[in-house]
């Protein structure tokens, strides 16, 4: 009698789950590049809405981007594409940027100065 092999489904999936309930590993390598990929997203969507308004090329945007955060053009370009992964401080950073964008903007179009 031979084991059924495991099944791609979600990790959150209990159908997914042997039945001594292990977690195959195939999924849960899928779920940890599917987190990745959605984190290097967001950092990338964070650096255009952040900066996209200094220019509409790659490099005046992480040229921008990079006197803010006070790292490389280079390495902000690999962030927007999406090419490495970004430390914590420097997602906090773009996301207090662009928080504090936004109410700028929500306050000059309200009327407040």
């Amino acid at each position: 009698m031979t084991a059924a092999a495991p099944s791609r489904r979600s990790v959150d999936d209990p159908s997914s789950q042997d039945h001594h309930g292990a977690i195959s590993m195939q999924n849960v390598a899928k779920s940890v590049a599917s987190v990745r990929e959605a984190t290097r997203k967001k950092i990338s969507d964070l650096i255009w809405a952040g900066f996209g308004d200094a220019g509409h090329t790659q490099k005046a945007v992480a040229s921008a981007a990079a006197r803010l955060t006070r790292i490389s053009e280079r390495q902000i370009i690999n962030y927007m594409q999406r090419k490495h992964d970004a430390p914590h401080y420097i997602a906090e950073i773009l996301e207090d940027y662009v928080v504090a964008k936004t109410e700028r903007l929500a306050r000059r179009i309200g009327g407040e100065p």
